[in-house]
């Protein structure tokens, strides 16, 4: 299984039927991998940019990150907020003027250059695994910023490697801990730039191609012995 959230949502549920414990001792966490990038280039001192990439669905909760935008451009308008994906459905012509709208992309090279000039990755879902772009946005030195759901508490500690707000459901309290964290990382570059790499770093060590192939080579040979 690629979640150690989900993993654990078994272990309960397995409980709950009563099923023998040594099933659950038959799943393998075995986190997605993703192609790092070659190179990190630094950030800009003079321009933070707040990133997010993905779908529009409604536990994604893109609404919370035009919220967060609209009340960051009242605290710093040097500030920048911009998206990667097809969200028309949350996103009107009129918040072009607190986003820029990259729409759905494709071509790799281009997603990493968004992704290597932006300073924090804001996640709002309501609900998530551990998605890749999280994994991304680290490889590319992103200080993320997200709510505590999925696996995001096994890799996000506050101020090593980013923040987790202290509550899901709460939007109020989102917006607020966004705009005070976001401020933060931008007086305070020097911290920031500690935090950034200390996610390439990480990614470079937990998501690459490398490591998840050794994961599987070593499950396919624990199999054949045992077998």
């Amino acid at each position: 299984m690629i979640s150690k959230k989900r993993i654990e949502d078994h272990r309960e549920l397995y409980k709950k039927y009563k099923i023998p414990v040594s099933f659950i001792d038959k799943i393998t966490y075995i986190p997605n991998a993703i192609s790092l990038p070659a190179a990190v280039s630094p950030k800009n001192k003079n321009e933070f940019t707040v990133l997010y990439s993905g779908r529009s669905t409604s536990e994604k909760r893109v609404w919370l990150f035009v919220k967060i935008a609209k009340a960051l451009q009242k605290e710093n308008k040097k500030i920048k907020f911009e998206i990667i994906g097809d969200v028309s459905s949350s996103v009107t012509s009129a918040d072009n003027v607190y986003i820029k709208l990259h729409g759905g992309l494709s071509d790799e090279t281009q997603i990493n250059s968004i992704y290597s000039a932006a300073h924090v990755f804001l996640l709002t879902s309501s609900s998530e695994g551990f998605p890749l772009v999280i994994m991304e946005a680290m490889a590319n030195g992103c200080a993320i910023l997200a709510t505590p759901v999925g696996d995001l508490p096994y890799h996000i500690k506050n101020e090593e490697n980013g923040f987790l707000f202290s509550s899901i459901e709460n939007e109020g309290i989102i917006i607020n801990e966004a705009k005070e964290k976001i401020l933060w990382l931008n007086n305070h570059f020097d911290l920031f730039e500690k935090i950034s790499n200390k996610n390439i770093s990480y990614a470079n060590h937990n998501f690459g191609i490398e490591r998840f192939n050794k994961d599987y080579q070593q499950l396919f040979e624990s199999i054949n012995e045992n077998n």
